[in-house]
């Protein structure tokens, strides 16, 4: 790999679980197997290798959630829990053509796994509105941010705090949205009243795959996380579904006036926004609400 600090999978003896056996079997499968200690002080360690990747994944799959699992590069080291996409995000890096563009994949910071390298919010003090069209980057916050992330990050031998400082350091002092072609903003409505209100900026999606897949009615989204907003739907039978569809200019006057009269028409009568998606120039907002017993 490209460093020589490898990501290592550790676990400890765990007889009392029923895949501890497998566990051990595809440890010892490895190349990169080692153990230290013995009985009860046992120890197994594997490294994340391309060649071995697939088998690295499933034995995390089984011990991320012991007590004795944990996950170490260099002297960074951490629980083995919520970070398969990380290690999976770099061996694809090891594997892409040009590895620092992967970094860059859908991010301006030069990490996939940065919050902020997606979103500026007003809710992480990234930044701060000067009216509706320009907002202003809080750079020494982004920063503070970032370092926060970095323990867990740090994991990824492709990250760099260094290559993040310079990118931070390149941000406008205000970013003027209307014509930037760059950010866009951040828009949430309050689904029982149809007020709307500026809750930070977000990148703008570079292809159709990034603004979601066309969908003909609620039943294709069932479980399908949205980009910017993060909500899944949880399509259940005791519940019912709504979509109502504005046109980007209905969005922006709708931006401009503070209030979304079919959200709160939708909210008087019980219906809860979901999520929004957006598709091809058209904001889909979809809503939800217990079907009467």
């Amino acid at each position: 790999m490209e460093n020589s600090e490898n990501i290592i999978l550790e676990f400890g003896h765990t007889p009392n679980s029923p895949n501890y056996t497998r566990a051990v079997q595809i440890a010892k499968s490895m190349n990169s197997y080692r153990y230290e200690g013995l009985d009860s002080q046992l120890r197994h360690q594997v490294a994340l290798t391309e060649a071995e990747s697939d088998k690295w994944f499933q034995l995390y799959k089984i011990v991320q959630n012991w007590k004795s699992s944990r996950v170490t590069r260099g002297e960074h080291s951490e629980s083995a829990k919520y970070n398969e996409s990380l290690f999976r995000c770099y061996i694809a890096r090891y594997k892409a053509t040009d590895k620092e563009a992967h970094c860059y994949l859908d991010n301006w910071i030069g990490c996939q796994k940065v919050r902020a390298g997606r979103h500026l919010l007003l809710s992480d003090d990234a930044g701060k509105f000067n009216g509706k069209e320009k907002f202003e980057p809080n750079k020494k916050a982004i920063r503070e941010s970032v370092i926060k992330e970095s323990s867990r990050l740090g994991l990824c031998p492709a990250f760099s705090m260094s290559r993040i400082d310079a990118q931070i350091d390149k941000l406008l002092p205000t970013i003027n949205l209307p014509d930037n072609t760059e950010w866009e903003p951040v828009i949430e409505p309050d689904y029982s009243t149809g007020a709307i209100r500026l809750s930070g900026v977000s990148l703008k999606p570079k292809n159709d795959m990034q603004k979601g897949p066309e969908v003909e009615n609620i039943d294709e989204l069932s479980g399908f996380g949205v980009r910017r907003y993060g909500n899944v739907i949880d399509y259940k039978e005791s519940w019912e579904h709504k979509i109502i569809t504005l046109s980007e200019s209905e969005w922006s006057e709708a931006a401009h006036d503070g209030i979304i009269p079919q959200i709160a028409e939708l909210g008087e009568k019980g219906w809860q926004l979901l999520t929004i998606f957006p598709i091809n120039h058209e904001i889909h907002c979809i809503f939800q609400r217990r079907q009467p017993s």
